[in-house]
């Protein structure tokens, strides 16, 4: 990954399963990031604290857009449990 001082925060993710998984989808968009080493653990666990997703200032609006897609598709009520 890039210089640190090229980063920008794309968003934050509730905890570090939810946050791979926003990596893995920007992944596939063409977009490299991080995620904020604070708070996650590579190794014999996985924290539940959120997460910060880090992505280069150049891809910045494109990253805040998918997650917000991601978040908006998770917040749409279930019509079939009705």
């Amino acid at each position: 990954m890039p210089q640190a001082d090229k980063l920008e925060l794309a968003g934050i993710a509730p905890n570090q399963i939810i946050a791979e998984m926003w990596q893995g989808f920007l992944e596939g968009e063409g977009i490299p990031s991080t995620l904020g080493a604070q708070h996650v653990f590579s190794y014999l666990g996985v924290t539940m604290l959120p997460v910060s997703l880090y992505v280069l200032k150049e891809h910045l609006t494109q990253a805040k857009e998918i997650l917000a897609d991601l978040q908006i598709q998770n917040e749409e009520p279930d019509e079939s449990a009705e």
